[in-house]
């Protein structure tokens, strides 16, 4: 029985010599996404990727703008982000650089059309059915944006 109980021991010592290991190679990237008035941006997408473009983390950021991601101990890695109301931020970073409280400027999209036409014709999508009113939206076309 004892000699059991020191096998089963020395395997729980290994066991935690080796994620304790594990923990030591992560390392956390924290900042903060803001606008160009310092605002902070809300569920911002922030990924860290390989230098072989496969994805070692990813966060969203919160109210603040802030995120953390661990990532791994590698030499050199890229960070991107994106939002919908922002252009993608893209930039190579190395673990000689500092990675705690790291600020990202996000730029503001701005999406112009010339113009809108809305066009409808109401007696056909309107109809009196059993004393409710019943609407039958039509698709008139397709509005197309540019970036």
């Amino acid at each position: 029985m004892k000699k059991i109980l020191t096998i089963f021991l020395c395997l729980c010592f290994v066991q935690m010599h080796i994620v304790s290991a594990k923990m030591q190679d992560k390392i956390y990237l924290t900042g903060n996404v803001l606008d160009k008035n310092k605002q902070p941006i809300e569920s911002a997408y922030i990924e860290i990727k390989y230098s072989d473009n496969k994805l070692m983390g990813y966060s969203l950021s919160d109210s603040l703008g802030f995120f953390s991601i661990p990532i791994e101990n590698c030499k050199k890695f890229f960070i991107q982000i994106n939002h919908i109301s922002y252009h993608m931020y893209e930039k190579e970073y190395s673990l000689t650089s500092s990675l705690r409280n790291l600020v990202f400027m996000l730029e503001e999209k701005t999406n112009e059309m010339s113009e809108i036409v809305i066009t409808a014709n109401s007696r056909k999508s309107l109809k009196l059915v059993d004393g409710a009113l019943l609407f039958t939206p039509t698709v008139l076309g397709n509005i197309s944006t540019y970036n």
